[in-house]
């Protein structure tokens, strides 16, 4: 009897992280692309920025002097992981001190991620906070996609 309880917690045990893996597999694969801060972010600011994840673990982030996105005046190149439902950011480079040392860590919980919509929520600072997928450099003010403010 001993021996059967130990296999079942075993089992479970080991189903739960099988969960986690593919849960996190699931976030990597929704992260994927670029993102952009929402209109209706806590952290919105009408400066035209983009962040670019790739499926090799690589981020980019851009900062741009217009809408149109066509002069980058800041990036920052990063490497991403994601582990137990957090996003794990590490700065490999930096074009301004004020995107980061070289090596600085960033940890943010995944509150909700769609196709078109994810927020997070800094494990270093507190904040809640949402990105919407584009192409584009700059929301809207306000921007709604149905969803309430973060």
């Amino acid at each position: 009897m001993k021996r059967h309880l130990t296999l079942a917690i075993a089992t479970l045990l080991a189903l739960s992280a099988c969960a986690t893996v593919s849960k996190d597999q699931h976030y990597r694969n929704m992260i994927d692309g670029s993102w952009i801060v929402a209109g209706n972010s806590s952290d919105y600011m009408p400066l035209p920025t983009r962040e670019v994840f790739y499926p090799n673990g690589t981020y980019k982030f851009y900062a741009y002097s217009n809408a149109s996105c066509s002069h980058v005046i800041a990036s920052a190149d990063m490497t991403w992981n994601v582990k137990n439902g957090v996003l794990i950011s590490t700065v490999t480079y930096a074009s301004e001190p004020d995107l980061g040392p070289v090596g600085n860590v960033m940890k943010d919980k995944i509150i909700s991620i769609t196709k078109t919509r994810m927020v997070l929520h800094s494990l270093d600072d507190g904040t809640t906070y949402a990105r919407t997928r584009s192409t584009g450099c700059l929301a809207k003010p306000q921007e709604s996609d149905g969803s309430r403010r973060d």
